[in-house]
C-alpha cells in the first residue's frame, strides 16, 4: 500500500520556520521607518538589558545542552527483542497517562516493557517487538494526535 504522503526530512520544517522568520524581520525592517520618534518612551535602563541578555543566553545554553540530549535517544534497549511496546499519542496527555499505569502494570507483573511516545516507534523497533500496544486519545473532531503525525507519515507508510 501506497501513502499519499511521501515522508518529509526534518529539514524542510526547519527551511520553512527559518523562511517565516526572514519574512518577519524584513517587515519589521520596512515598518522601522514609520517610527519617526523614540521606538519606546519608557526606555529600558541598560542594567535591565545586560539581565535581559544573560537570561536568553542562559535559556539558549540549556536549550543547546538538552537538545542532543532528547535525539538519537530512540532505543536504549540495545537492540535485543523486547517482549512488550508500550506506545502513546494524546493531545491532552490521557494516553500518556493511561500508557504510563499500563507499563506499571506490566512491570509489576514480571514484564520487560518500553514505555514511548508513538512519535519514537519506527519499524525496527516494530520489528523486534513481541507484543505492542498503542494508546491515542483525541481531542476535536477525532483527528489523530501530533505524536502520530510522524509515526502515521513515515512508519505506517512503509511496506510491512
Amino acid at each position: 500500500m501506497k501513502s499519499a504522503h511521501p515522508p518529509h526530512p526534518r529539514w524542510r520544517a526547519a527551511l520553512g520556520n527559518g523562511a517565516i522568520l526572514a519574512v518577519l524581520l524584513a517587515t519589521a525592517i520596512a515598518l522601522l521607518p514609520l517610527h519617526g520618534d523614540a521606538w519606546w518612551p519608557a526606555m529600558p535602563r541598560p542594567r535591565d538589558w545586560w539581565s535581559a541578555a544573560a537570561s536568553l543566553a542562559l535559556y539558549l545554553a540549556l536549550c543547546a545542552w538538552r537538545l542532543p540530549r532528547g535525539r538519537g535517544r530512540r532505543s536504549d534497549d540495545g537492540g535485543a527483542a523486547l517482549p512488550w511496546l508500550v506506545a502513546h499519542a494524546s493531545q491532552t496527555g490521557f494516553a500518556m497517562e493511561l500508557a504510563g499505569h499500563t507499563a506499571a502494570s506490566l512491570r509489576a507483573a514480571g514484564a520487560q516493557v518500553v514505555l514511548r511516545p508513538l512519535s519514537d516507534i519506527d519499524a525496527p523497533l516494530l520489528a523486534r517487538t513481541q507484543r505492542a500496544l498503542f494508546i491515542a486519545s483525541t481531542t476535536g473532531e477525532g483527528d489523530p494526535p501530533d505524536l502520530a503525525l510522524s509515526f502515521l507519515r513515515d512508519t505506517m507508510a512503509q511496506a510491512a
